[in-house]
């Protein structure tokens, strides 16, 4: 499709301002907060180039078009004729309206600018993350401790056995003295 001079100049400029997003994001020297706020300017101008071409483009001449062959011809005395021509002016006026449908159906809002992260984002997802959440729990906390006491109970135990078969080969010697 060939794009009139004000769509050239949108796509250029909406093409220009994605390599300026890229490169900040790609964040030589820039702090955090500098680069989050650099690339919520050039998301927001490049969303303004992006409807400036969307605006640009003749979909309104096109929709008046359709339009106005759906509407038909007048022909006062050939009734048959005035028929079959506005019969065939109404399939073109309504292959067009469908066509210009599809085109803007096809155009959606770009996504919103995404929030700063931070631990409050994380927090206010967890009730649709609960169960990760829990089995991470269990994971990283529970069976770790749960291991250890084990192995702690099981260290005393195997202690009180020593002292206990000692305390008792110590009586027997004893005795057999």
């Amino acid at each position: 499709m060939k794009l009139n001079r004000r769509a050239r100049v949108a796509l250029a400029d909406a093409n220009a301002l994605i390599g300026q997003y890229e490169t900040i994001l790609a964040g030589d020297g820039l702090t955090p907060d500098e680069s989050q706020r650099g690339l919520a300017r050039k998301s927001s101008a490049v969303k303004d180039k992006v409807e400036e071409l969307r605006l640009s483009l003749p979909a309104s001449l096109f929709e008046s078009y359709a339009v106005e062959l759906q509407a038909g011809i007048k022909l006062p005395d050939q009734p048959e004729a005035m028929r079959n021509v506005n019969a065939m002016l109404a399939r073109n006026g309504a292959s067009i309206q469908s066509a210009l449908d599809s085109l803007k159906s096809d155009i959606s809002e770009g996504p919103a600018f995404p929030a700063k992260a931070g631990i409050s984002q994380a927090i206010a997802q967890l009730g649709a993350f609960w169960p990760i959440a829990v089995l991470t729990a269990m994971i990283e906390l529970t069976i770790p401790l749960v291991l250890w006491l084990f192995t702690y109970l099981g260290l005393i135990w195997a202690r009180y056995r020593v002292e206990k078969t000692a305390l008792i080969s110590s009586k027997e010697n004893t005795n057999e003295h």
